[in-house]
């Protein structure tokens, strides 16, 4: 991290700001606990990281799309949602309000697999309703059923929005330009 920026000489880099559930991104019902919860339902959606993203990048490509004659370019834009917490908007959790899944057959590791298959990274602990759940470990249920369903909802809800988020760019870029390839990459399981 001690290096420029070197990737984009005539554009800031566009800094991470990590959204959290509190009165700066006006938190509603389902999910308004505070910033200790790790799912939390937003009314205005422009407030959060990967809103201001997609509008920076429609920016930066309608800069160089209306030049007269732009050169081959690479842009690249890095989505952080759907990492926890799941900070999405109202109607991006909606959708997944009234789902409910069947509880896992195997909710553990096989006793057989050795424990370095087994990461905690993810959800070393969640926190719903101000209340702390800890994650049982590789051989027992990592959270109850209800509140795995409930972090059911918070993930497919994030992925919902970083998705609507990445349509919108990709529908600008199908209004201005055929000949474009579009490569989209994930830094892990999420």
């Amino acid at each position: 991290y001690d290096e420029p920026y070197s990737w984009s000489p005539d554009f800031p880099y566009f800094p991470l700001t990590d959204d959290s559930c509190n009165d700066t991104v006006s938190p509603v019902p389902p999910y308004d606990f505070g910033t200790s919860d790790d799912i939390c339902t937003v009314a205005s959606e422009s407030s959060l990281f990967e809103h201001r993203l997609a509008d920076t990048a429609i920016d930066w490509l309608d800069y160089f799309m209306n030049q007269s004659s732009y050169p081959n370019f690479f842009f690249a834009v890095g989505f952080y949602r759907p990492h926890l917490k799941w900070i999405v908007p109202l109607w991006a959790y909606e959708r997944y309000a009234n789902m409910s899944w069947t509880p896992l057959a195997q909710p553990s590791l096989p006793r057989e697999i050795h424990n370095i298959a087994w990461s905690d990274e993810a959800a070393g602990s969640i926190t719903l309703a101000g209340r702390r759940y800890e994650n049982a470990g590789p051989f027992s249920q990592a959270f109850p059923d209800d509140v795995s369903n409930e972090l059911r909802k918070g993930y497919y809800a994030a992925v919902t929005w970083m998705d609507s988020q990445l349509g919108r760019i990709l529908e600008r870029i199908k209004q201005v330009e055929d000949n474009t390839i579009i490569v989209v990459s994930s830094d892990h399981g999420y």
